[in-house]
């Protein structure tokens, strides 16, 4: 026999659950390099939610895009476009004049420079009944 629980203590499993899921569902969409990207996603339950976390800075621009201007962090993007064997210059002053521009929430995957946002559709993935009704199960 399941032993009951308070309200509260129900609130934070569920709430525990569904930073789970999204936390594991943002590690299979977000581009992967070196893995730190992915690697530095983490989740914390507070008092009225979830906070999902990334403490990696360039995970900002993966998940949003960027307005065209100077690069913050040359040397990671150096080393991103050697790996990439793209010249560093070209790479360079693309982002500076364009940006970089993302895929959309519902189609990750569809967008040209191959950034794209892995949090918001985790979140949106997550969200719909028969996935959240899947998370929540376990209860």
């Amino acid at each position: 026999m399941k032993e009951e629980q308070t309200p509260e203590e129900l609130a934070n499993k569920i709430m525990d659950l569904i930073g789970r899921a999204v936390v594991s569902r943002a590690k299979e969409l977000v581009p992967k390099w070196h893995g730190d990207l992915m690697r530095s996603i983490s989740y914390q339950v507070v008092d009225d939610g979830v906070i999902i976390q990334v403490a990696q800075p360039y995970g900002e621009d993966m998940e949003f895009g960027r307005l065209p201007g100077p690069i913050d962090d040359p040397e990671n993007l150096q080393e991103w476009a050697s790996e990439h064997n793209i010249p560093y210059k070209f790479v360079k002053s693309k982002i500076e004049k364009k940006g970089i521009k993302v895929g959309t929430v519902k189609n990750p995957m569809e967008t040209f420079s191959g950034y794209r946002p892995f949090l918001r559709p985790a979140i949106f993935q997550v969200s719909q009944p028969e996935k959240l009704a899947e998370v929540l199960s376990s209860i």
